[in-house]
């Protein structure tokens, strides 16, 4: 590597101690960053003059490594490294919250030993120094560093600490606390048996994921938001028996059409997305879930009589479910909602009796419980097409409940593909999916159960599900 060009990688990175020699094998020159991305002209670092200039080319070549193959863990490094020179000039033009977590986010991402990624937490805390008298960085460093500790480090007591003060703030989008129990009652369901070195090298990109995509979403207009097609699993319509097919509204992601989906849902109580999720979210996600079933991590939640395994408020769930706040809260509007827990169903036979229903999975008619009284259901990877139904009448006495099916003319069939997500009153309106067709070998969904802001966890614990409320 030419000499400037080493120069410059030790530059870059002797705020976090990085082995310049590793960096220089990666073959990142800066006479390679003069190419085209889309239409506009990609500059030399040097030659950024504003903040935001550089801002906005580090992400895109972030987010076009993110996006290269849909796998968050088969990232181009080199992609990455290459985005790096453009956060440090952005910062060195305007230093201010965005570009310094910008630089530390990626580098958490690059980090590659003990070293590396304690020098990433030695920044989080020079940074806390200078922005200690303000109230949003304060928080917002408290947050991510409470990620840091936990995925970089393991550290799960100083990851608390952080996440507690975060949660002192105002902003309630800042609040983390799946490993404490200031929010949520000890006696609610929460996988705590998997630790971070079980899920940390899924939960990283995806954190580091969702900062960069807010912003170059932001840069975009609608009609400008990528639209993924889903996998090869995307299966021609069945036909209903019968009962009206929704065709959903392609929300891209929460980025398009939010006005006509949030009017749908608030008429309907019910609402078929396409594109809830992102493949990349979806990719990342299949191969977490399909892939601890099939090392048995849970094989204890498995029912034999469902042939279903059933994990609640795993990690990646939990911190999904409270990033999908916001959408929801834009789909319901001036109802205020917040997240109750995360659910996965993954069906498939894993060995034990025959089912009610000739030993296919199945899914009875039912009304749900009080926690889950907004519910979103999203197809994971691999999973061919297994519709649900949804009765459009609402029942007179919501709740808890077994249900008879209803009559086929006021049903409608949602054929929820990979990336799409139903979302439903689960309270108020009878909802089931027929026994598994045969040529189903498995089927994986998610589900974010959302309450009403007024809800009372503590409450509902307390006293169950027919207590005073």
């Amino acid at each position: 590597m030419a000499l400037k060009s080493c120069l410059l990688v030790v530059v870059l990175f002797c705020v976090l101690s990085i082995n310049v020699c590793e960096l220089s094998e990666a073959g990142v020159e800066l006479d390679q960053f003069n190419l085209q991305v889309g239409q506009a002209t990609i500059k030399n670092p040097r030659d950024i003059t504003t903040e935001r200039e550089g801002t906005k080319t580090g992400v895109t070549f972030v987010m076009e490594a993110m996006t290269a193959n849909q796998n968050l863990l088969q990232i181009p490094r080199e992609k990455l490294l290459e985005a790096l020179p453009y956060f440090d000039q952005a910062r060195n033009l305007h230093s201010n919250i965005t570009t310094e977590l910008n630089f530390l986010l990626l580098s958490s991402l690059l980090a590659e030993n003990e070293k590396q990624k304690k020098a990433v937490i030695a920044t989080f805390n020079s940074l806390r120094a200078k922005y200690h008298t303000q109230e949003y960085e304060k928080a917002l460093l408290s947050y991510y560093q409470g990620y840091m500790h936990e995925l970089l480090l393991e550290d799960i007591d100083n990851a608390r600490i952080f996440w507690e003060e975060a949660r002192k703030s105002p902003y309630y989008e800042l609040q983390e606390n799946f490993w404490d129990q200031n929010e949520i009652p000890n006696n609610y369901p929460r996988e705590y048996t998997m630790q971070p070195a079980a899920y940390s090298r899924f939960l990283l990109p995806l954190v580091v994921y969702t900062w960069f995509k807010e912003q170059y979403e932001g840069d975009l207009s609608p009609g400008d938001i990528p639209v993924f097609e889903s996998d090869e699993n995307r299966l021609k319509e069945q036909k209903a028996r019968g009962a009206e097919v929704n065709n959903g509204i392609d929300i891209g992601m929460g980025r398009k059409n939010i006005q006509e989906a949030a009017e749908f849902l608030q008429k309907n109580e019910f609402l078929f997305m396409k594109h809830f999720y992102s493949m990349e979210e979806v990719n990342l996600l299949t191969e977490f879930y399909q892939g601890n079933v099939k090392n048995k991590t849970w094989h204890h939640s498995y029912d034999a009589y469902l042939m279903r395994t059933s994990v609640y408020n795993d990690r990646l769930g939990f911190y999904l479910n409270k990033q999908k706040e916001k959408i929801i809260n834009q789909l319901t509007g001036s109802r205020k909602m917040k997240m109750a827990y995360a659910f996965l169903c993954h069906y498939e036979d894993l060995g034990g009796r025959e089912t009610a229903y000739n030993g296919r999975p199945n899914l009875r008619a039912h009304t749900d419980r009080k926690d889950n009284e907004l519910t979103i259901s999203i197809t994971l990877g691999n999973s061919p097409l297994w519709p649900l139904f949804v009765h459009k009448t609402p029942v007179p006495n919501p709740g808890s409940y077994w249900r008879e099916m209803p009559p086929v003319d006021d049903t409608v069939e949602v054929p929820v593909r990979t990336g799409d997500a139903l979302a439903f009153f689960g309270r108020k309106h009878t909802h089931w999916r027929d026994p598994m067709p045969k040529d189903v070998q498995k089927y994986s969904s998610i589900l974010h159960h959302f309450v009403d802001w007024s809800f009372d966890y503590i409450h509902y614990k307390t006293y169950g599900e027919n207590g005073s409320y």
